[in-house]
């Protein structure tokens, strides 16, 4: 669990790296969606891509398995509550468009920040809720502006969707809780082998299942699964040391305004229309990052 001299820094700048990372990476989800590639053989190239990566380190850095057992149940509890969550969000799409799951699936924020007061003693100071507030404002904001721009056909049963996608919620919130659980007891890098392991091997059968009449990634499909297990494997890591070292309410508060990036990338680089709503959510999340540090 050692970090690096090179590495050394605090939490906050940790989970500010690793949403800069992220933001990179949901941005390059959303190129691989306007080329028609499947998202979820997209998700498994990345996942062995981050196995290979985190394995090479191990070697490199001779990391011990030790304690294996906790190594790998936090492995497989992590990998299965992405699994369940990437299953819920997907079979959510059947039944509602993207402009209404997104919002709801993304509410794994406050569950995360729940858990964190719940049951690790989480006490941010007000400065800091404030911060947290304006990071679920951005959320909600997202969320509504997606929505006014849906097509109402588009939605074939709001029920069945909606509680799916709030499995997606629970299965993304408790992944990040194992997350944070994993990074104070067990070496982060062999964690994160095992974790991503387990799950190129989850999403290799939702692929069989979801994607079994999809058509196989081509040379620039699997080069964007290898760009964004790169990414994955260092904004994790990243990610882990900033749940070592920080609380999880205020990591994931900062960790959910990935919109910050991933809007002007989409308004620059996808000619995504600019909107009012759009640059009030950067402000309100560049707002949320200095309340939090506070």
């Amino acid at each position: 669990m050692d970090t690096p001299e090179l590495l050394k820094m605090d939490w906050f700048l940790y989970a500010l790296t690793a949403t800069v990372i992220y933001g990179f990476f949901e941005f390059t989800y959303k190129l691989t969606a306007q080329g028609g590639y499947s998202s979820i053989q997209i998700v498994n190239k990345a996942a062995i891509t981050v196995t290979v990566l985190s394995g090479i380190m191990i070697l490199v850095s001779q990391s011990p398995f030790l304690p294996l057992p906790m190594i790998l149940l936090f492995g497989f509890l992590n990998a299965s509550c992405f699994a369940s969550g990437t299953i819920a969000q997907i079979s959510a799409l059947k039944y509602m468009p993207t402009s209404h799951v997104f919002p709801v699936a993304k509410l794994s924020s406050i569950i995360c920040i729940f858990l964190g007061f719940a049951f690790l003693g989480d006490r941010p100071n007000l400065f800091q809720w404030l911060g947290i507030s304006l990071a679920l404002c951005v959320i909600l904001l997202v969320g509504y502006d997606m929505k006014a721009k849906a097509d109402p056909a588009l939605v074939k049963d709001k029920s069945r969707g909606l509680r799916l996608a709030i499995g997606a919620a629970f299965g993304v919130a408790l992944s990040m809780f194992v997350g944070k659980l994993a990074s104070m007891q067990v070496p982060a890098l062999n964690y994160i082998f095992a974790s991503y392991g387990f799950s190129a091997f989850f999403t290799w059968l939702i692929a069989r299942k979801f994607a079994s009449n999809a058509k196989p990634l081509d040379a620039k499909g699997i080069g964007y699964g290898i760009f964004i297990g790169a990414m994955n494997f260092s904004g994790y890591y990243l990610l882990l040391q900033a749940f070592r070292l920080g609380s999880l309410a205020l990591v994931q508060g900062i960790f959910s305004t990935t919109m910050v990036i991933t809007i002007p990338l989409s308004i620059f680089f996808l000619k995504e229309e600019f909107s009012l709503i759009k640059g009030l959510c950067v402000a309100l999340a560049l707002g949320a990052l200095i309340l939090i540090r506070l």
